[in-house]
């Protein structure tokens, strides 16, 4: 396994091995706290440990958990270790800096060792969605024909939604339906059927 450090609540630094362990382990990127509090309350939820790591200095993240009382163990990578990594194991086009903002991704771990990783589109956004038939019906079924429209409005050339700061949280709603843009940032991930498969057959 690749090693770097990270810093704890505590800001202490850590090795990222001995923080995954040797244990059943989901690894989650986390991007704009302010938005993400049900994709937390959804890691929380799943009775394995989580360990959630945020490639910028926002001590809110750790706040997050302490206020709302989660499961979950929450690290900073000041150095982007964490990304540098992700970017050459999965051929991501973006740059790091851009990752920082776009990346989200589940990844379990098991015995020290990546079992499986779950990611959203870090680019092309739009057409990816599209594309994914089963995404699209599941973004139909949630949300009908108002959502329907919602994205016959979205402007499919700018990919913003995905890598902006969270439009609500700071008074402004630029693209619209908070539950919207939250589903097209984590359709994927939240919730995520396979990875609860996953967790069954390690139990």
């Amino acid at each position: 396994m690749t090693d770097f450090e990270i810093t704890n609540s505590n800001k202490e630094r850590c090795s990222f091995a001995e923080v995954i362990g040797t244990t059943p382990v989901i690894v989650s990127h986390a991007v704009d706290p302010l938005t993400e509090l049900e994709y937390y309350r959804y890691l929380d939820s799943l009775n394995q440990r989580v360990v959630l790591i945020i490639s910028k200095d926002n001590p809110l993240i750790h706040i997050m958990m302490m206020t709302h009382n989660f499961k979950i163990d929450t690290y900073t990578d000041h150095d982007q270790n964490f990304l540098r990594h992700l970017k050459q194991e999965w051929s991501l086009e973006p740059d790091t800096a851009d990752l920082v903002r776009q990346l989200r991704c589940q990844v379990l771990y098991d015995k020290g060792k990546e079992i499986k990783n779950w990611k959203q589109p870090v680019s092309q956004q739009w057409k990816n969605f599209f594309e994914d038939r089963s995404a699209f019906k599941k973004f139909h079924t949630h949300f009908g024909s108002w959502g329907v429209k919602w994205l016959q409005k979205q402007d499919k050339d700018n990919h913003g939604l995905w890598s902006l700061p969270s439009q609500s949280a700071y008074g402004k709603k630029i693209y619209g339906d908070t539950d919207m843009v939250l589903f097209m940032k984590y359709y994927l991930l939240l919730p995520n059927k396979e990875l609860e498969l996953e967790l069954r057959q390690l139990s």
